[in-house]
């Protein structure tokens, strides 16, 4: 048993009920936010409640005081009591539109619940990666968070498991790459960084926009741009990221990639998690 926030009050998981008649539950009609929380402290923190703030106006929803920066940081920290031993907590923030109607909704104001859960990081390295073609993710103005309805992840998770792989590329619309299953993916080649536009139809990840602003900064040559999955055979390093850490992919369908990178090892020393 676990305390969980519900619209800014403490409830066990055993005792909050929450009606299956809601507009997350019928439509899918919210987001979520995932944090991670290192040795009780939230990791970009400010980062995620501007995404967090970015997707209310994008989902024509009102934010409630309770969810503004201080008061959401307060009853964050109000969880982690009960994780006093757990160096990595995870943190999930899901948002969906309060009232009823059908597919044209009522309300502006949404509903919220915060529940923690004991985290872990990534892989430092990935063996084997596939492209994932069942699905495909399509750009929107609300592609950039994460939504209730997460179908193309969780298919291509299962293609993952199937597969017996570490990693599926997730790709965009016109069959361009946009992601993985649960992260961003960055190839470097020529000593430049490479990673989808937002135009992909990527989630606009915390620790992708973290990256390429670290390597504007430190005059590495950073491109956002289309990559054709072709591109995959003439780069020399893949990686991935997410708020859980960085890990390289050593194969992707039949091509091997380089185990070293002088560049990764300065983004990889850069955005480590480091647990005291």
């Amino acid at each position: 048993m676990c305390n969980i926030i519900y619209n800014n009050q403490v409830f066990s998981s055993e005792n909050l009920k929450i009606s299956p008649i809601n507009r997350g539950q019928l439509f899918g009609d919210g987001f979520f936010e995932t944090l991670l929380v290192v040795n009780n402290e939230v990791r970009f923190f400010e980062q995620h409640w501007n995404r967090l703030y970015k997707a209310v106006i994008a989902h024509k929803m009102e934010l409630p005081d309770s969810l503004q920066k201080s008061e959401l940081l307060s009853q964050i920290n109000s969880l982690l009591k009960t994780h006093l031993t757990d160096k990595l907590v995870r943190i999930r923030i899901t948002c969906w539109r309060d009232g009823e109607g059908l597919y044209t909704p009522n309300s502006k104001q949404l509903n919220y619940l915060i529940s923690s859960s004991k985290g872990s990081l990534a892989p430092t390295v990935k063996p084997r990666g596939l492209v994932f073609k069942e699905i495909y993710k399509q750009y929107s103005p609300l592609s950039f968070c994460k939504s209730l309805n997460a179908n193309v992840y969780i298919y291509a998770n299962l293609a993952k498991n199937e597969n017996q792989c570490d990693e599926m590329i997730v790709l965009g619309a016109n069959e361009e790459i946009a992601e993985c299953s649960s992260s961003n993916i960055f190839l470097i080649k020529d000593d430049t960084v490479i990673t989808p536009s937002l135009s992909s139809g990527c989630i606009e990840g915390i620790v992708r926009s973290e990256i390429i602003k670290w390597c504007y900064y430190n005059g590495i040559k950073v491109e956002e741009r289309t990559i054709g999955i072709e591109e995959l055979q003439s780069v020399d390093f893949v990686f991935t990221a997410n708020i859980t850490g960085l890990s390289r992919i050593e194969k992707i369908e039949d091509k091997n990639y380089k185990s070293t990178s002088k560049i990764y090892d300065l983004i990889f020393n850069n955005f480590s998690i480091i647990l005291q």
